[in-house]
C-alpha cells in the first residue's frame, strides 16, 4: 500500500532569494538588518524591510543563527554599570 500524497497548500509556492540565509545569519550575530543587506549590495524600502521580517524562512534562519552565536560566545556583552 502506498501512502496518500500530501495535500497541496493554497497560494503561490514560496521562493527564497539566494541571499536570505546569509542575511539572516548576519542579523542573528547582531548586525542590523539594513547593514547586512548593504554589505551584499541589496537596497530595500521601509515596507520591504518590514516584510522581510515576516518571512517564515527568514525567522527560522535568524533564530538558528542566533542560537549558534549564543552557544559559541555565551551571554551578550553587558554595559559596565550593569549589576546582576
Amino acid at each position: 500500500m502506498s501512502e496518500a500524497p500530501m495535500p497541496r497548500r493554497r497560494g503561490r509556492p514560496v521562493k527564497d532569494p539566494p541571499w536570505l540565509r546569509e542575511v539572516a545569519e548576519k542579523v542573528g550575530r547582531g548586525t542590523p538588518l539594513r547593514q547586512a543587506l548593504w554589505s551584499l549590495n541589496i537596497l530595500f524600502t521601509e515596507p520591504e524591510l518590514k516584510n522581510l521580517y515576516r518571512l517564515k524562512k527568514f525567522r527560522e534562519y535568524y533564530q538558528t543563527a542566533k542560537l549558534e552565536f549564543y552557544r559559541e560566545w555565551g551571554r551578550t556583552r553587558r554595559s559596565p554599570n550593569f549589576r546582576y
